[in-house]
C-alpha cells in the first residue's frame, strides 16, 4: 500500500509498476462510483475518501489523467456541451484530453469529472427500472421530470448525476425532454413498438398537465373527505351541547363541503375519461400501423408466388374451359350409348326357352353317359351286351304273313331273336 500510495513515476521509468499501479486505482474508482450510485466526481473527493490514516494518495492526480486521455473520464462542462449540437459531441471523441490544455494542478483538482463506465451503467439500471415501475400505467411512455427522480432515487444518488443519466439517454434515442406551457420538465420514453428515437409532442405534454390536474383533484377529494367528516362530527357536538344555531351553520358547511366533492369527483372523472380517450388513440395508431405493415408483407408475398388477379382469372377461365371439354365428351359418350340394344329390350322368353333347352341336352348327355358306363360295367364282368340303342325301332304295324323260309316264319325269328337278347 506504501507503494500504491506513493508518487508515481514516468511510465518509461518502470513501465511494470506504472501499468499495476494504474489497473488498482482505475478498478478502485470505478467500484467506488459504482457503491455511491454517481457518475459525477472530483480529484479533491477521490483523495479525501480513499485517504489511509495520514497517507493521501499521490498518484490519483496522474491516475485521472490519464483516465481522461483513453476517454474512461470525461469533464461534466465538455459532457454538458454535447447536448447543444452533435458537432460538438462528436469533436469531444476526436480529443478527449483537449479540455486538460491550460488546465492547472489546482485547477483540475475542484474540476468535476463525468466517469463514463457508470454513467452508461447508470442509465441501463434506469432505464430497467422506468420499464418495471411504469409498465401498468395509462400512457406510461410520459414520465415527469421530477416524479421520475424521486422514485429513482435508490438507483441514482444526486441530482446532477440524474441529468447526466437522462442526457445519455437521449444521445440513446430511448428518451426525449420536454417542457410543458408551465414549464414542467416532462420525459417521453421511447415506444418499444415504435422505430426511431422518441420524439416529445404537444400530445405528451397535455397527458402530463392532464396528470398533473388529476393529481391536485385527488388532494382536493381527499381534504374534503376528511373536512366533510370534522364538520359532521362538530355538528353532533353542538347539538349534543343543545347548541341548534351551530349545528345549522355547521350542517350548512357540510353540505357545502358535500357539493364540492362532489363537483371535484366529476371533474376526476371526466379527465380520466380524456386520459383513456388518448390510450385509446394511441392504441388505434398502432393497430393501424399493423394494418399497414400486414397490408404490405401479404403484397410482397402475393408478388413472390406470381399471384394476381389477371393471372387468377386466366386459370379460373382455362379451367373452364377444359370442364366444358369434359361435359361435351361425356355427353357424346352417353349418345352413343343410347343407340345401343339395352338389356330392357331382351325378350326374357327366348331366354328361358335357350336355357331349357341347354338343360334337356344336358340330361341326356348324362344319361347316355350313365348307360355307357353300364355297358362298359358289365363287359368287364364277362356278361354278353347287346346295345338296345343301337336296334332299330319296333315297327307299329304288323307286317303280313310271309312263308315259311326255310320251314321258319319271320315272326319266330324275331321272337327267337329277342329271347336270345334276353
Amino acid at each position: 500500500m506504501v507503494g500504491l500510495m506513493s508518487q508515481l513515476k514516468a511510465r518509461h521509468v518502470n513501465p511494470t509498476n506504472y501499468d499495476r499501479v494504474t489497473k488498482f486505482w482505475t478498478n478502485l474508482i470505478d467500484d467506488y462510483c459504482k457503491y455511491e450510485r454517481t457518475c459525477v466526481v472530483t480529484c479533491e473527493e477521490l483523495k479525501k475518501k480513499f485517504r489511509r490514516g495520514a497517507q493521501i494518495p499521490s498518484p490519483l492526480s496522474t491516475i485521472l489523467q490519464e483516465m481522461c486521455r483513453d476517454g474512461t473520464i470525461q469533464s461534466a462542462e465538455d459532457l454538458k456541451r454535447r447536448s447543444q449540437g452533435w458537432l460538438q459531441w462528436g469533436m469531444s471523441f476526436l480529443n478527449p484530453a483537449s479540455w486538460l490544455n491550460g488546465k492547472n494542478q489546482e485547477e483540475f483538482n475542484k474540476m468535476r469529472l463525468v466517469h463514463i463506465p457508470t454513467l452508461k451503467k447508470l442509465a441501463d439500471d434506469l432505464l430497467e427500472f422506468y420499464k418495471v415501475e411504469f409498465e401498468m400505467a395509462d400512457c406510461p411512455e410520459v414520465v415527469g421530470f421530477d416524479e421520475l427522480r424521486e422514485r429513482s432515487s435508490n438507483i441514482i444518488k444526486d441530482e446532477e448525476c440524474f441529468e447526466f443519466v437522462i442526457d445519455e439517454l437521449t444521445q440513446r434515442g430511448e428518451v426525449s425532454l420536454g417542457t410543458t406551457k408551465s414549464g414542467d420538465k416532462v420525459l417521453k420514453f421511447k415506444d418499444q413498438g415504435s422505430r426511431g428515437p422518441a420524439k416529445f409532442t404537444d400530445t405528451d405534454a397535455s397527458v402530463h398537465e392532464i396528470r398533473r390536474s388529476l393529481s391536485k383533484l385527488e388532494s382536493e377529494i381527499k381534504r374534503l373527505e376528511t373536512r366533510e367528516k370534522s364538520l359532521q362530527e362538530e355538528a353532533r357536538l353542538a347539538v349534543r351541547k343543545g347548541d341548534r344555531k351551530s349545528a345549522l351553520n355547521i350542517l350548512r358547511r357540510k353540505k357545502r363541503a358535500e357539493k364540492d366533492l362532489h363537483d371535484k369527483d366529476i371533474q376526476c372523472q371526466r379527465l380520466l375519461s380524456m386520459l383513456e380517450q388518448l390510450v385509446q388513440t394511441k392504441q388505434t395508431r398502432e393497430i393501424i400501423d399493423i394494418y399497414k405493415t400486414s397490408t404490405q408483407a401479404f403484397k410482397a408475398s402475393l408478388a413472390r408466388q406470381g399471384l394476381t388477379v389477371e393471372n387468377i382469372d386466366e386459370t379460373i377461365d382455362s379451367v373452364q374451359d377444359v370442364m366444358d371439354d369434359y361435359k361435351e365428351i361425356e355427353d357424346a359418350l352417353s349418345e352413343g350409348i343410347k343407340m345401343m340394344p339395352s338389356a330392357a329390350t331382351i325378350d326374357e322368353g327366348e331366354l328361358e326357352a335357350e336355357l331349357n333347352e341347354i338343360l334337356e341336352g344336358d340330361k341326356k348327355a348324362k344319361e347316355a353317359a350313365s348307360a355307357k358306363a353300364e355297358i362298359e360295367n358289365r363287359v368287364k364282368v364277362g356278361q354278353r351286351v347287346i346295345d338296345l340303342n343301337d336296334l332299330p325301332e319296333v315297327p307299329s304295324h304288323v307286317p303280313p304273313k310271309a312263308d315259311k323260309l326255310n320251314g321258319k316264319s319271320l315272326e319266330e325269328r324275331w321272337r327267337k331273336l329277342r329271347e336270345t337278347a334276353q
